[in-house]
């Protein structure tokens, strides 16, 4: 997250790689620590694998080929809610949360981008795409 702040100019695809490349040397380590002092579930540790290899597989692949207008938000959403689900908050909890931020967020974006209440410029026809004259309805 601290990297979408301090490297605006940074591509999506370029954060996620640097992510990945930061997040695989960190779990090596981990896992080989965890293994040193006995502490492993081997069950959990197969079921994370399972769940997770194929999820950074497909995020890797769509974040390298989608626009980083739609990677960013998706990229904030989930590090907020690994956050709040890092603080303590449980799972029912989250999802009442994460809901009505979701929302507020779309909400906003769409303000945003359409600025609701703003003078137009143009007729509702011109907007429309359809070019109008005093004797006939011409197609564009």
């Amino acid at each position: 997250m601290l990297l979408l702040f301090t490297y605006p100019a940074l591509a999506a695809r370029e954060l996620v790689g640097t992510d990945l490349t930061q997040a695989v040397p960190l779990t090596a380590a981990a896992a080989l620590g965890a293994l040193l002092f006995g502490h492993v579930q081997f069950g959990l540790t197969t079921a994370v694998i399972i769940g997770s290899v194929p999820a950074v597989l497909v995020g890797s692949f769509l974040s390298s080929r989608a626009p980083d207008k739609y990677i960013r938000p998706v990229i904030t959403f989930v590090i907020f809610a690994s956050g709040l689900k890092y603080a303590g908050m449980g799972t029912t909890a989250l999802g009442w949360t994460l809901w009505p931020s979701c929302l507020l967020a779309c909400g906003g974006y769409w303000a945003a981008r359409n600025k609701p209440g703003a003078a137009t410029s143009q007729p509702a026809t011109a907007r429309a795409g359809c070019h109008t004259s005093s004797t006939r309805l011409r197609p564009r």
